[in-house]
């Protein structure tokens, strides 16, 4: 089943006038809070409706994961993201874990959707605001140019917190924004408060980019990686990380 079959399949339109309508998580602004819920489904548009009425929240980016780098990962693999009003925050997490929405929705294995709340961790870094950043390299071998997100989350190294922030923002986020097609970048923070007892890694970062061959845009952010290209640091703690490729789907448009 090739990509434009796969979405058929699960009631997505497709490109075009229909992407043009998704609200992107790194377009809310800094302000916003966001919930993040990983299923082991990917998440189709009958859950759009039932998301959109509760307290709160002002739109939706839903995720179909195409790779996923993550040989320690506890998460479901597919991906959604809802923006919401910081101050019903604990409001929607509430509604949300409800007996009436927690029931498992994944109907792969019973393996329950796992909802995550997360603030901002920075602002929001454009890579046309970066020197260095350049417009995708298009593959001859390659197919339609896809918008894509790299969601990682990752830990800082035992007692160096405040070096994996500086690192993150100064350092890490800009080299990522000089990959060809790179387009944005968001930092979040796990809301603790909210999740005390999520066996999560407490940071999470969204990329978005365009590419139309995946496989080299990959290829290429792992040789910057490995020859310091992009500058890694002691502060980023490299077990259990969570690396997902996300195609980005059509979602619902952002509440009036």
């Amino acid at each position: 089943m090739n990509r434009r079959q796969l979405l058929s399949w699960m009631g997505v339109a497709g490109s075009g006038t229909a992407r043009a309508q998704t609200a992107s998580p790194n377009a809310v602004g800094g302000s916003t809070e966001v919930l993040a819920v990983f299923s082991a489904r990917a998440p189709g548009a009958e859950a759009v409706p039932g998301m959109m009425s509760l307290p709160g929240i002002r739109s939706v980016q839903r995720y179909l994961t195409v790779k996923a780098d993550t040989p320690d990962s506890t998460l479901p693999a597919h991906l959604a993201i809802y923006p919401i009003d910081a101050a019903d925050l604990a409001a929607t997490r509430a509604e949300r874990t409800a007996p009436s929405h927690a029931t498992p929705s994944s109907g792969v294995g019973q393996i329950p959707d796992v909802a995550l709340p997360y603030r901002p961790a920075g602002p929001l870094v454009l890579a046309r605001d970066v020197p260095g950043s350049s417009a995708p390299v298009m593959s001859a071998a390659g197919g339609p140019l896809e918008k894509m997100s790299l969601v990682v989350l990752s830990n800082a190294s035992k007692g160096q917190e405040a070096e994996y922030e500086a690192w993150y923002d100064q350092q890490h986020v800009p080299d990522v924004l000089r990959i060809p097609g790179f387009v944005s970048g968001q930092r979040y923070v796990l809301n603790r408060a909210l999740a005390p007892n999520a066996a999560v890694p407490k940071y999470m970062v969204v990329f978005d980019f365009e590419t139309n061959d995946l496989e080299a845009t990959i290829a290429d952010l792992k040789r910057r990686n490995r020859t310091g290209v992009t500058k890694m640091s002691p502060a980023f703690d490299t077990a259990g990380v969570h690396v997902y490729y996300c195609l980005r789907l059509p979602g619902s448009q952002a509440r009036k």
